[in-house]
């Protein structure tokens, strides 16, 4: 088993949560386990606030979610009490009622998860299992500060991608030369 695998997180999600609190591996993270049956893990992470570049900036709180097939979602804990940039949006329980029996429901609208990377871009450019779950959790950190920085500037605060592709279906163009070329 690979230290924060797939196996490792719906295995052994004690281990991995005292793994990925560990020093060294995700600064200021504190990871629990708030759940865990044969259809879904999720662990339970806090942070500490960010370096005090970021002053004043608050400790945060979400809930990742992983099922048996590797999908995985971050929710705020206290996501309905602020605004979000990149955050799926919540599809609510009265309007899932009347959808057609049968009706695709993306799980990250179910949940209001994060919006993390931009589905189109390179696979270099977005998270995958072989990663491992302490690159996604720091992604996951990474992206609630930029998220608090857009409250407070009104912008983000690297390159960003918009939901969504242009009106001719291609997918938004990578602006910054690094990341074109990263590999």
């Amino acid at each position: 088993m690979t230290l924060g695998g797939l196996d490792h997180v719906r295995r052994n999600p004690r281990s991995c949560a005292r793994w990925l609190t560990s020093a060294g591996v995700v600064d200021g993270a504190d990871v629990g386990v708030a759940l865990h049956d044969h259809v879904l893990t999720v662990l339970d992470v806090r942070f500490a606030p960010p370096p005090p570049d970021l002053p004043d900036y608050p400790a945060e709180q979400v809930r990742v979610a992983v099922t048996p097939q590797g999908w995985i979602a971050a929710v705020p804990v206290d996501g309905e009490t602020r605004r979000w940039l990149h955050r799926n949006p919540r599809c609510p329980t009265h309007q899932l009622i009347r959808l057609p029996l049968g009706a695709d429901v993306p799980w990250e609208h179910l949940v209001g998860s994060l919006c993390l990377w931009y589905p189109r871009d390179p696979a270099h450019l977005q998270w995958h299992w072989r990663n491992g779950i302490d690159a996604y959790v720091r992604i996951v950190q990474r992206h609630l500060w930029s998220e608090e920085y857009w409250r407070r500037h009104d912008t983000w605060p690297v390159e960003d991608a918009p939901h969504g592709d242009l009106p001719d279906g291609r997918p938004h163009p990578i602006l910054t030369s690094a990341l074109r070329s990263a590999s």
